[in-house]
């Protein structure tokens, strides 16, 4: 329980304005995401060339049915060789997004409680580091991912259920 409380001071004297108490419980999240790359949930130490292979782990952790679920990430890096992208997502080139929903992954149109599966793409890092200054150094590679379901498990005061996950990997240098 938080209690949040207002006052004032006048004339030396202290009033008290409002007083609320705010009940907030802790749960896990009912729709958990989560990303493997080469099969690690902490890979570090990619080479020039390397090929990435991302898994984007979701499961339903509550006890409803989540339904019509969407699964998008964001590929951000200058190492990235988007040519050599591999996904049943759809890929925006602009934003450099990969999608997938129920049109491309029958999957996504229903889990069910305690079930978990996943999506993949494979992704080609660049051969060379694209150096233009003498400051550019410590490359990486991220993801930024999103799931998200129109269906709200009861008990939950949302329009929608959404979990994230982010994946950094840092790349080797060569002297």
């Amino acid at each position: 329980n938080f209690v949040i409380s207002a006052q004032s001071d006048f004339f030396g004297e202290t009033y008290r304005i409002a007083t609320k108490t705010v009940n907030v419980s802790l749960s896990s999240a009912p729709l958990s995401l989560r990303i493997l790359v080469n099969d690690e949930s902490d890979y570090h130490d990619a080479r020039l060339g390397e090929t990435l292979r991302y898994r984007l782990i979701y499961r339903n952790n509550s006890s409803v049915n989540f339904q019509d679920m969407t699964i998008r990430a964001a590929l951000i890096g200058d190492m990235y060789d988007f040519g050599a992208l591999q996904s049943q997502g759809s890929f925006n080139s602009i934003t450099n997004k990969i999608t997938w929903n129920t049109a491309n992954v029958s999957d996504l149109k229903m889990i069910g409680p305690g079930e978990e599966r996943s999506v993949e793409f494979t992704i080609k890092l660049k051969d060379q580091f694209p150096i233009a200054r003498l400051g550019d150094k410590n490359y990486l590679v991220k993801v930024q991912s999103e799931i998200e379901s129109p269906i709200v498990p009861p008990g939950v005061s949302a329009a929608k259920t959404i979990s994230l996950a982010n994946s950094e990997v840092k790349l080797r240098g060569v002297l």
